[in-house]
């Protein structure tokens, strides 16, 4: 006796033979070297300074205890928007890099000239 096969079993032959199949551009390798692969493996933490931390974690990167200012330092600094923040729900967060190189820059006075 023959076996008649059915439209599922020759779809799955097709798609098995078409999955092991891998394009590739051409003038590149079929597959990455060793090298590539143990360079995509490794996961590198951000430094602390590249991190969205909370107000209360900046205030503490950034300045140390002695001379520390306020939380609510903080939050007038991003009312005036002077220093880079995000919100998100009821959280700010900050890039303690970015809110550093805010505050070293010259400030930008807003306004109408004076005697204007």
């Amino acid at each position: 006796m023959t076996q008649v096969s059915n439209g599922n079993d020759l779809q799955r032959q097709h798609r098995a033979s078409t999955e092991s199949t891998i394009l590739t551009l051409p003038g590149t390798p079929a597959e990455p070297s060793a090298n590539e692969a143990e360079k995509a493996a490794e996961v590198h933490p951000l430094d602390p300074l590249d991190q969205m931390v909370s107000g209360h974690r900046l205030l503490e990167i950034l300045w140390d205890t002695a001379s520390r200012p306020s939380y609510r330092w903080l939050q007038y600094q991003c009312a005036r928007r002077t220093i880079p923040f995000c919100k998100s729900g009821g959280r700010t967060w900050f890039v303690p890099r970015a809110v550093r190189d805010a505050l070293t820059r010259a400030p930008v006075r807003r306004g109408r000239p004076a005697g204007s």
